[in-house]
């Protein structure tokens, strides 16, 4: 059993604009990005500093931090670097695709002094980073749900059932891999590219070693739908129709938090994760070593009554306060008492 011990802390921001991701922090500031434009808050009191407008696309990824600038995706394409300090526009990239390309930023990554972007049907760009200049472009998978991620300093993007290694630099193609599946997440550490790969029916995950092209381990239709990968500490954790923990170096499970849709990547607290359910709005709070549920923020014990709709936020955990997406246009931060009882 559990008990509710979700407490709020720090006053409800309201936007009165869909919020289309999830918050990012830095330095004592959050930055959320609605349909209409780029904020940012203090956390001490939830006071707004800046607001950029950017017309934003409600499936555009979430913007990225680099460098002293927010980068941000509007809606037709391009990318935005906003001054962290200011709020002052740095500069704006040129519409990184042709016709019958898509206006959908699915990924944004960055290294060094370039930025990368994909989306679906339109080129993988690379853009300097100081000037928004395009440096080179290479044609992607015609799907939707791309990946980028960078391992022994190649940049891989995973789409569709392909897994392709470019230099950085040049754009050159270095690799290809094909896998029996269209891959859904994708996580890298030094081990090797973690892939899930799903057959329409069930998510197989493996470890996949580009070096020496070789599966290292793989666990076969393990989930429904895996939509995240996350590496936190010593384990991998798989997000989807619930949540899986698994040893990253055998690939053997070491339990797993089953609820159908959960929709987030989990946020990482002290002893336990916190995840949002999809169906019902919930979010779950679960201890990390066990998968045990701890506290459970329902529609009921929220005043703000959370929307169970397409509002897929991720929760975000900034020191020891929790920051959720209670209503389409409504961030709220909480403080809870993580004792597990």
């Amino acid at each position: 059993m559990f008990k509710n011990h979700w407490y709020k802390g720090l006053p409800t921001i309201d936007f009165g604009e869909r919020i289309i991701s999830s918050p990012i922090s830095q330095s004592g500031a959050v930055f959320v990005q609605t349909v209409k434009g780029v904020y940012s808050i203090r956390l001490e009191d939830m006071t707004i500093l800046w607001r950029f407008p950017l017309m934003g696309n409600p499936w555009n990824c979430d913007p990225i931090i680099f460098e002293g600038m927010i980068l941000a995706p509007d809606d037709k394409g391009s990318i935005v670097a906003i001054s962290i300090d200011e709020g002052a526009l740095l500069w704006q990239s040129a519409r990184p695709y042709s016709t019958g390309g898509s206006e959908r930023v699915e990924t944004i990554a960055s290294r060094q002094n370039f930025v990368y972007i994909a989306r679906f049907n339109s080129p993988l760009m690379a853009i300097d980073a100081l000037t928004g200049n395009v440096v080179w472009e290479q044609p992607t998978f015609n799907r939707s749900s791309l990946f980028l991620s960078f391992y022994d300093d190649t940049l891989y993007l995973g789409g569709d059932n392909q897994l392709v290694g470019f230099d950085p630099q040049s754009g050159e193609t270095l690799s290809s891999k094909s896998f029996p599946g269209y891959i859904s997440a994708m996580q890298t550490d030094s081990s090797g590219i973690y892939l899930a790969v799903s057959d329409d029916s069930r998510v197989s995950i493996l470890l996949y070693d580009p070096v020496k092209d070789a599966i290292v381990w793989q666990k076969h239709r393990v989930a429904y739908s895996v939509d995240y990968l996350v590496l936190m500490g010593d384990k991998l954790y798989a997000c989807g129709d619930g949540v899986i923990s698994i040893w990253p170096n055998s690939g053997e499970v070491d339990w797993a938090f089953l609820d159908i849709g959960t929709s987030s990547s989990p946020a990482f607290i002290k002893n336990s994760l916190i995840v949002r359910q999809q169906k019902n709005g919930d979010y779950y709070q679960i201890d990390i070593n066990t998968g045990v549920l701890q506290n459970r923020l329902t529609a009921s014990s929220s005043p703000e009554h959370i929307r169970s709709d397409n509002d897929i936020i991720a929760p975000v955990v900034v020191s020891d306060l929790v920051l959720l997406n209670v209503t389409s246009s409504q961030i709220v931060t909480y403080r809870s008492d993580l004792d597990v009882r």
